[in-house]
């Protein structure tokens, strides 16, 4: 799993879009990802965000290439847009089909002004 977008340490405003590509190499089948979600946890503390759901399938023919073509379909995109100002670490967990877990979080930190 790789987050492309937003980078670590950036600063964002309220509109901003979380964007990477996440795969299971012990996939039997596709990329043996069926879903991707996103929360955003306050560095000051407090009750993470469920910012939701990402679309998952585009396809990212360099993943592809470095990986075998069953694993191109593997691009995640959510547009977020309900973050107050502050200070973030924005984690996105894939769930793994074969196994039924969220495994292989990736976590960027972020200000949203």
């Amino acid at each position: 799993t790789m987050i492309d977008t937003p980078q670590n340490d950036e600063v964002v405003l309220q509109r901003f879009v979380v964007a990477g590509w996440a795969l299971d190499l012990a996939a039997i089948e596709e990329t043996g990802i069926d879903t991707v979600h996103v929360w955003a946890y306050p560095t000051s503390g407090g009750e993470p965000t469920f910012l939701g759901v990402a679309a998952y399938g585009d396809p990212r023919p360099d993943v592809g290439a470095t990986y075998g073509a069953a694993f191109v379909r593997s691009a995640y995109t959510l547009a977020v847009d309900q973050l107050d100002p502050g200070s973030y670490d924005v984690v996105v967990y894939p769930h793994r089909a074969r196994t039924g877990t969220f495994e292989g979080a990736q976590v960027v930190r972020v200000t949203v002004r």
